[in-house]
């Protein structure tokens, strides 16, 4: 049947009668629009207050003999027409009754619809059932025939055949979906499941669990070792029992209905379900049965997959596929934020140095607070997505903790003891030095709120080897040796939903308004970027341990030098400025002139090019935005420096990491900056130099 036909009404019936005046009863009522059809279209309108509407009439075709009826639906089925509903009559000597007959038509057609029609009691519907077993394509209709009872149900079968083909279809379209997602498995389940002869073969080596119970009592009567396995059983208290006296089906799972379907002849699939272990515990799992003859009796092959892994791995797929989603969403919009967030904090700084009015310098401060909390929070969520921009370095772990340990205790409250336990030569990592800083305050401000009043908070380093056991199977990270940083408090502890759900960005057990839900986002996502893994083992009552392993750098870390406070002197060099955010643009060209820099500004990549080459014995130092129209930062800094391969260069973004890739090596300053940050970097990146003067310029 082709596709367009599955969604196109069938009207035709076969009409399977000796008596030649039935058929022409049946023409009367089906092929048109007769008076039965006017008494239907009046009840319709009379019980649903609908205005009466003509009904297509019938395509009829007859037959007196079953055979007759058998070859006409053959026909139909290669003119690719097939019947929807078929009228058969009881009996019809000296051929095949309609009992044999719609038994012959179900097999060439099943999906087609039968009326049985009959004026005695050839048959007891217990016959009728045993001869054709149960089906919901089977009506039976007394003669003599109501008109509009014929006509309503020819209707009515006809609408039911073409849903059962419509849901066919649907079914197969979402069955061809599913196949495709889940290839792999199909085929490792393929393989496993082989034919029915094979499988019994290799039953007592199967990897799957595998039992085989009787039909009759539907007693165990062996079982392989992975069944033991799967419900923690010992073979001596299954073999001879049955499903019920074991409790192997919880009773949140029905196990009257269980033992209902196992017992059918049919083949079970697939379904899914619950079974118990021997300890009680309720696992899912897909149970699957067959039919099959042992020493001459019927028995059942039980097969119980335990799907607790695959339903674990679905739900890290998921969450996996909606982190990314909120990563897609929030790194498109990090640039947009960061340029808004950038022209807010710059202008209020301005006007703060200038502000006389206590009251007004109030107000600034609050805005200038506002904005620096949204910034957080857009990098908050680059965090958790993995896309903020980090600078790695080679760092001493240890070393980090003594310097930050008594600023991180000014995030406890005062009775909330800080203990650091740092393992004697301790390899280096390799990580961006905010980024860590970040982690940790994010890791002890949640430490913090276990335990307001006192308690005791444990920073701990050591190096670990980590193998295939202890590396979940979706992770990407690979088994190996990993320093350790363990962070541990003696607070409240969580429950098993707040553990499972802990990374989870925007979950918080806090109040609402009292918290963003993103504080350990962050450190799952800061984790992620370095290439770590993150662990937590938490009891209600019992503290928190948040455990993260980050991977060996191949060099020690350099030793401290002191830091060296940069000069901010005004400057009276000349900066080409490109920027495509006319509100950033004006705001750092304020800033810099400000500070006495002579400013070159354009709007796009393209102008700076030609701003170039109008002062190209001028320009001291690019300052460029990476991502413009037409033309964006890093290309414009490759075609200047074919020309001045040493003039010094400045990058500026909102953007998250994904777009910064082309520029990771250059200097960068993320949006938003402080006016105090900008003039620092400028000031740090002229000082830094070589650069050529101005008259060594080489020739175009």
């Amino acid at each position: 049947m082709s596709t367009s036909q599955f969604f196109t009404p069938n009207h035709r019936v076969l009409v399977v009668d000796d008596n030649e005046a039935i058929h022409a009863d049946l023409r009367k009522v089906l092929a048109g629009d007769t008076a039965a059809h006017e008494g239907l279209r009046n009840d319709e309108a009379v019980l649903f207050g609908k205005t009466a509407v003509a009904r297509a009439g019938f395509d009829l075709d007859f037959a007196f003999q079953g055979e007759e009826a058998l070859a006409k639906a053959e026909q139909a089925l290669r003119e690719d027409r097939p019947y929807a509903v078929a009228f058969v009559d009881v009996r019809m000597p000296p051929g095949w009754d309609g009992i044999e007959t719609i038994s012959r038509l179900w097999k060439l057609c099943p999906e087609v619809q039968v009326v049985l029609c009959t004026a005695y009691a050839d048959y007891s519907w217990e016959d009728i059932m045993r001869r054709l077993g149960h089906s919901d394509s089977l009506l039976i209709l007394k003669k003599p025939f109501d008109a509009i009872e014929v006509l309503q149900t020819a209707h009515a079968l006809a609408r039911k055949w073409l849903l059962n083909r419509q849901a066919k279809a649907r079914v197969e379209d979402l069955d061809r979906m599913v196949l495709r997602r889940t290839a792999e498995l199909q085929t490792a389940n393929e393989r496993l499941r082989g034919s029915e002869q094979r499988f019994a073969r290799a039953f007592a080596a199967s990897p799957v669990p595998f039992a085989i119970l009787s039909q009759a009592d539907g007693r165990f009567v062996d079982v392989n070792q992975r069944f033991l396995q799967a419900t923690g059983f010992a073979r001596e208290e299954i073999i001879g029992r049955t499903a019920e006296e074991i409790s192997l089906w919880p009773a949140e799972s029905n196990d009257t209905a269980w033992t209902t379907v196992l017992k059918l002849s049919s083949p079970l699939s697939e379904r899914r379900g619950l079974f118990r272990t021997r300890t009680g515990e309720s696992r899912p799992a897909l149970v699957s049965a067959e039919v099959i003859q042992l020493a001459d009796a019927p028995h059942r092959l039980l097969m119980l997959q335990d799907i607790s892994e695959r339903m674990r791995l679905e739900d890290q797929v998921r969450h996996a596929q909606k982190t990314e989603a909120v990563g897609q969403l929030v790194a498109g919009m990090a640039h947009h934020f960061n340029n808004l967030h950038q022209i807010i904090h710059g202008h209020v700084s301005i006007c703060l140095d200038g502000a006389q009015d206590a009251g007004l310098a109030e107000s600034l401060r609050e805005i200038d607070a506002a904005s620096r909390r949204a910034a957080t929070l857009i990098r908050q969520l680059l965090a958790f997505n993995s896309k903020q921009v980090l600078r790695f370095d080679v760092l001493d772990l240890n070393r980090v903790l003594k310097q930050l340990a008594s600023k991180l205790g000014l995030l406890l409250g005062p009775g909330v003891k800080v203990e650091l336990q740092l393992a004697s030569e301790l390899p280096a990592v390799r990580a961006d030095p905010r980024a860590i800083e970040q982690l940790l305050v994010e890791l002890v401000r949640n430490a913090s709120e276990a335990m307001p009043s006192c308690g005791r908070l444990t920073l701990r380093t050591e190096t670990v080897k980590l193998d295939d056991r202890d590396i979940e199977a979706a992770s990407p990270v690979l088994p190996g040796s990993f320093v350790c940083l363990s962070v541990i408090d003696t607070g409240a502890g969580m429950d098993a939903d707040t553990k499972q759900r802990v990374f989870e960005p925007f979950f918080t057990t806090k109040t609402t308004g009292e918290g963003t839900g993103l504080g350990l986002a962050t450190v799952y996502g800061i984790v992620n970027q370095h290439n770590g893994l993150i662990r937590v083992h938490s009891e209600l009552g019992q503290g928190a341990t948040f455990e993260i392993f980050l991977p060996m750098a191949d060099r020690p870390a350099a030793s401290a030098a002191p830091k060296t406070q940069a000069s901010q002197r005004d400057g009276a060099e000349t900066i080409l400025l490109a920027e495509d955010d006319d509100g950033v643009r004006h705001l750092a060209q304020k800033l810099l002139e400000q500070a006495r820099y002579r400013v070159l500004a354009a709007q796009d990549g393209e102008e700076a090019l030609r701003l170039y080459h109008q002062h190209a014995n001028e320009v001291d130092l690019l300052l460029l935005d990476v991502v413009m129209p037409r033309l964006g930062g890093k290309a414009v800094a490759d075609a200047i420096k074919k020309l001045r391969p040493a003039l010094p260069c400045l990058f500026a973004s909102g953007y998250s990491s994904e777009m910064l890739a082309s520029v990771e090596k250059e200097k960068l300053i993320q949006k938003p900056f402080s006016p105090q940050q900008l003039l620092r970097v400028v000031r740090e990146t002229l000082n830094a130099g070589p650069r050529q003067a101005p008259g060594q310029v080489p020739a175009s």
